[in-house]
């Protein structure tokens, strides 16, 4: 019997003269045969975390380029990392990928009301409040007076506001008007906000000739 020989094979192995894979193609600590050599691979085996190459945004949606590599799917991330995406810069009942947000925009805080004359004949409470315009650092006092149409006029004094703030009101302790209809409006305003403001507001005095309660003002932020 005859023994025949495989051309173009050497050893009698498998033919791998079609095979075009290279380093690159193989990973790293892997081997393979390409052509009848030998080739170590060189592709990186990327586990765990690694850094986006570059990142862009498209609408809602922001794109991560990865890196060259080997990616088994299970416990391998491309990440970027910014030091703004914390929840402080991101509003109140927002969540952005995942991180909610605890921003709140409103600059106006907590309104105390306290003093000698902290009743419903010189102020009426359930209208008395602060807002705010955040986006020019405003925050207002509003206050409402009392039943009393003898010390119908609310006047307002500062005792201290925070570095940078400003206090705008009526501190006329003898305003040119006596006969304000009780339960009328005054309001207070704070320029130069920067952060959430909280107002106490002390009763201290009344002046009969006039008709007015002195509010005692003490801004702090919180």
């Amino acid at each position: 019997m005859g023994m025949g020989f495989l051309h173009g094979k050497k050893g009698g192995g498998i033919d791998t003269s079609d095979a075009n894979a290279v380093a690159g193609d193989i990973l790293v600590t892997k081997s393979a045969y390409v052509n009848d050599e030998k080739v170590d691979g060189s592709m990186p085996n990327r586990a765990g975390d690694t850094a986006c190459l570059a990142s862009s945004v498209s609408g809602t949606t922001l794109k991560l380029r990865a890196s060259d590599g080997y990616r088994d799917g299970s416990d391998d991330n491309v990440t970027i990392t910014d030091a703004d995406f914390i929840a402080a810069n991101i509003k109140n009942a927002v969540n952005i990928f995942g991180l909610a947000g605890n921003y709140d925009p409103n600059l106006a805080g907590s309104l105390s009301i306290a003093g000698t004359y902290a009743s419903a004949t010189y102020y009426t409470a359930a209208n008395c409040y602060l807002t705010s315009d955040p986006a020019n650092g405003i925050v207002v006092l509003v206050m409402r007076s009392g039943t009393s149409t003898g010390y119908e006029h609310i006047i307002f004094s500062e005792v201290s506001t925070p570095a940078g703030v400003t206090m705008l009101a009526d501190s006329d302790s003898s305003p040119g008007s006596t006969s304000d209809a009780a339960q009328s409006y005054f309001c207070c305003v704070f320029t130069g906000v920067t952060g959430k403001l909280n107002v106490s507001v002390n009763l201290s005095a009344v002046n009969s000739t006039y008709d007015t309660v002195t509010a005692s003002i003490t801004a702090a932020y919180a």
